[in-house]
């Protein structure tokens, strides 16, 4: 992929059996889109690669569907192209969208920590 962006999808709902409902069909969005390298990260979030953009509008629609499960979305295109965001939708509606790139200081470092699980380090 020329410009990938890794999404990391978190799931959560008051009942287990939405969550898990919920979970079948990212995970089932994650294989369409990135068949080989779909699976789950340490924390048990949904990890696919994509080409360009996040996929914000799947999970605004997954979200119509499952309207008592919350879904955070985290577009993770650091590597090549510097940039961070994370959208968290609810009822087909995105209660939070934000992008953040290294310039964005505190705001960027925040979302980082939360995406990485570790401090950002300049350097890197």
């Amino acid at each position: 992929m020329k410009n990938p962006v890794r999404n990391l999808v978190a799931i959560m709902a008051a009942n287990p059996t939405a969550t898990a409902e919920a979970r079948v069909a990212v995970l089932a969005l994650a294989k369409a889109k990135d068949p080989e390298g779909a699976g789950e990260d340490a924390v048990g979030r949904i990890v696919f690669t994509v080409e360009w953009e996040p996929a914000f509008k799947e999970l605004k629609e997954l979200s119509t569907k499952f309207k008592e499960t919350t879904f955070i979305l985290y577009g993770e295109a650091f590597a090549k192209q510097h940039w961070i965001s994370k959208a968290v939708y609810l009822g087909g509606k995105a209660t939070e969208e934000n992008t953040f790139s290294r310039i964005d200081g505190e705001n960027f470092r925040q979302l980082y920590q939360e995406i990485f699980g570790e401090a950002y380090a300049a350097s890197k």
